[in-house]
């Protein structure tokens, strides 16, 4: 950092007073100001490690889960309005994947895994059925499990939503999300300006083009068990 701050002539600023510090790690972490009794014990503390252990704190509390959760919620994409239809109780599909999220920042799963989790995540486990598959999801959305579905391995709303089926959709979405680009300019044209260009982004687009994710279409077999279980 010191390097770049060199090159770019940038005198960086002093270190900040333990009063803007619990401020700003507080917004950061958890979302919310610390409570003024809390300010008042951090400011009166003389140890020398006092802000490492603040944001140790902040970690261990519910709001950093609740707050980045929603936090990525947002980055990648989560909303109801493009889930409609994907479970059969209207509101499941959005409220599962921010528990997905939360659960696992609560648990301290490394970004990498998380990332996993939503990329290649699959509707059915390896061993569950099409049958089996349908009674939990009928029964997280039944009882409002949002528990059990957190529990799951990944969330392949991801995909399923409505204005992510063409594997141009995905390609731009994926790269905003994960790569911190915006790359859809380069969807019709090459900018003087950008470095990608529009061979770049077809290129690109054909990554996603083996994605399957239709919630309203199913399988022959996965529609006779469904037959079969409707019958019964």
């Amino acid at each position: 950092v010191q390097t770049k701050l060199d090159k770019l002539q940038i005198v960086p600023s002093d270190l900040c007073s333990d009063a803007d510090f619990i401020r700003r790690a507080s917004l950061d972490v958890t979302g919310v100001l610390p409570s003024p009794d809390r300010v008042k014990q951090f400011l009166e503390d003389p140890s020398q490690d006092k802000r490492t252990r603040l944001v140790d704190e902040l970690l261990d509390d519910a709001g950093y889960a609740a707050w980045w959760a929603t936090r990525l919620s947002d980055w990648t994409g989560n909303s109801e309005a493009q889930l409609n239809n994907y479970f059969p109780v209207r509101g499941a599909a959005s409220k599962f994947w921010y528990a997905w999220l939360e659960k696992r920042l609560a648990d301290n799963v490394p970004y990498d895994d998380i990332v996993e989790g939503i990329v290649m995540s699959e509707s059915r486990l390896p061993d569950e059925s099409y049958a089996d598959y349908c009674q939990a999801m009928s029964d997280a959305c039944r009882e409002g499990d949002k528990e059990a579905f957190a529990a799951r391995p990944g969330i392949p709303q991801f995909w399923a939503r409505n204005n992510f089926r063409a594997p141009e959709e995905r390609a731009i979405g994926f790269a905003y999300t994960f790569l911190g680009v915006r790359i859809q300019c380069a969807q019709c044209h090459k900018h003087p300006f950008d470095r990608w260009s529009k061979e770049d982004f077809d290129k690109f687009a054909v990554l996603f083009s083996s994605v399957q994710a239709n919630p309203n279409i199913v399988s022959r077999d996965a529609r006779e068990t469904r037959d079969e279980m409707m019958a019964e």
